[in-house]
């Protein structure tokens, strides 16, 4: 299984730590309780929360309290969303084996770390959390521009993302006024519809030498001098431009040679806090896509 850089970082932050032995249960058992570990006993008196297992965030990890209070060392990797491997000096020496596969498999259930030793399941809790740094998400909302150039310009819409008949996709702006068209004809859409399914073909999106992205909209027909004059005292739009006007504007800047925009929205996916900055790509017809709503090419 592939893992992307937010599936490493959350399973990095999930290990690191200190993780102390919690419940045990033995399989020949007839209920398969949970065996709290404070009653699990050795036979020199000492039960299993001696059991302590240190995962580092650079990939290390100490297993302490063993036989003997022996600290064994190893390294771990994330093998899967839930599924950790961990490798141990001690059990180098063995031979491959189902007993050896499971004492190095560290499976997340319930939220404990769970491995096996023979006929035992081991379950450990987690007492101690490590910093493990910055997120992907993080270090690119932080990074610093890099000051690549190549992208500024003025760009119209080519395709939007929208309905057209069945279909939903990305559509020219002939293709939705030919359907546009035909639902008129249909009496299912009115003059208003239309224009508002129209009104972003009409945008224009530019990214200026100073590294902002402005949304230059069409202005509405029928606005007179002063109400444009009132509209830009009041803030209500920041600028006006051969008929056109902006109220949004944004930032673009360049990482590692690659191009991002600010698309200033707070998002988490499956608990994972997103970048508001999202890279900024071109599609097999060169192409500009932008928010994932508009194609974009430069005049």
């Amino acid at each position: 299984m592939e893992l992307d850089k937010n599936d490493i970082y959350e399973g990095k932050k999930f290990i690191a730590g200190v993780w102390e032995a919690d419940y045990v249960v033995n399989f020949f058992s007839n209920d398969l309780a949970h065996i709290p570990a404070n009653e699990f006993k050795s036979d020199d008196g000492s039960d299993l929360t001696a059991l302590k297992f240190v995962f580092g965030a650079d990939g290390s990890v100490e297993m302490q309290g063993g036989k003997n209070g022996r600290t064994e060392s190893g390294k771990w990797e994330q093998t899967s969303y839930s599924e950790y491997r961990c490798e141990f000096e001690m059990l180098g020496t063995l031979e491959d084996s189902f007993f050896k596969e499971n004492a190095e498999t560290f499976s997340v259930i319930d939220g404990d770390l769970v491995f096996a030793i023979g006929f035992l399941s081991i379950a450990l809790k987690k007492i101690e959390d490590f910093d493990v740094g910055p997120s992907e998400a993080d270090k690119l909302t932080n990074a610093p521009d890099d000051g690549m150039t190549g992208i500024e310009g003025m760009y119209e819409v080519v395709k939007m993302i929208t309905m057209v008949g069945d279909d939903f996709g990305f559509f020219t702006r002939g293709e939705v006024e030919a359907d546009i068209k035909k639902r008129i004809e249909a009496g299912t859409c009115d003059e208003h519809e239309a224009e508002e399914s129209l009104s972003f073909f009409n945008a224009m999106i530019e990214f200026t030498e100073d590294r902002k992205v402005i949304s230059w909209m069409k202005m509405p027909d029928g606005i007179s001098e002063e109400e444009i004059k009132e509209a830009l005292e009041e803030g209500e739009i920041k600028g006006v431009r051969d008929g056109y006007f902006y109220s949004d504007v944004s930032g673009y800047k360049s990482v590692d040679g690659k191009f991002y925009y600010d698309s200033g929205s707070e998002s988490e996916f499956f608990g994972v806090k997103q970048s508001a900055w999202l890279e900024l790509t071109y599609d097999e017809d060169g192409l500009l896509n932008f928010t994932g709503m508009m194609k974009l090419k430069r005049i």
